[in-house]
Formats: C-alpha cells, sequence, structure tokens
C-alpha cells in the first residue's frame, strides 16, 4: 500500500541513532580533563621557567592481596601483583613571571 514508508521510517530512525551517538560523544569529550589554558593561568597561576636537572623512573612490585586467580598451569591460586611506576623530576627555577 505504502512502499516508502518503510524506507522513510528506517531512514529517519538511523538519522536519530546517530544523532544520539554523535552528541553523546562530544559531551564525553567536552568532560575530559584539560592542561590548564592561558586564561586559567592568567587568572590564578604564575608561569615558571626551569631548568631539569634530573629525572628518575623507578619501578617495584606491590602484593595486591584483594584478588586471586586460578592459574590453570600451575593448577592453584596466584596472588595478583601490581607493578607501580614512580617518576621523580629535579628542576631548578630560572625565574617567575606573572601571567
Amino acid at each position: 500500500m505504502y512502499p516508502l514508508l518503510l524506507p522513510i521510517a528506517f531512514a529517519i530512525s538511523l538519522i536519530i541513532m546517530l544523532s544520539i551517538v554523535i552528541f553523546s560523544i562530544l559531551k564525553s569529550i567536552k568532560r575530559a580533563p584539560r592542561p590548564p589554558s592561558m586564561q586559567w593561568l592568567k587568572q590564578h597561576g604564575k608561569r615558571v621557567m626551569a631548568t631539569v636537572l634530573q629525572v628518575t623512573a623507578e619501578g617495584e612490585w606491590k602484593y595486591g592481596g584483594r584478588f586471586s586467580r586460578w592459574n590453570a598451569w600451575e593448577g592453584r591460586y596466584r596472588t595478583s601483583y601490581l607493578f607501580l611506576r614512580k617518576i621523580g623530576v629535579s628542576c631548578q627555577f630560572i625565574s617567575f613571571s606573572k601571567a
């Protein structure tokens, strides 16, 4: 009776679903943390110029006591371990300037 009714309804539903997906993606992008902008620096902070003297990177294993996982190869439960990374930066300040 109405041969174009089904394709038109499909096209409209597709457009609505795509607009919802695009809206949710744009909303999540706006929520993502961003570095402070220049305007924020002008209102709240100071610019710092510094020379990097030393960068250290360390790592260590930490016992993760909450969870244990079944290891089929060994036939027993294994406790989980986490690898923690630590990075330290030593700097010497050269100058401060009001932002």
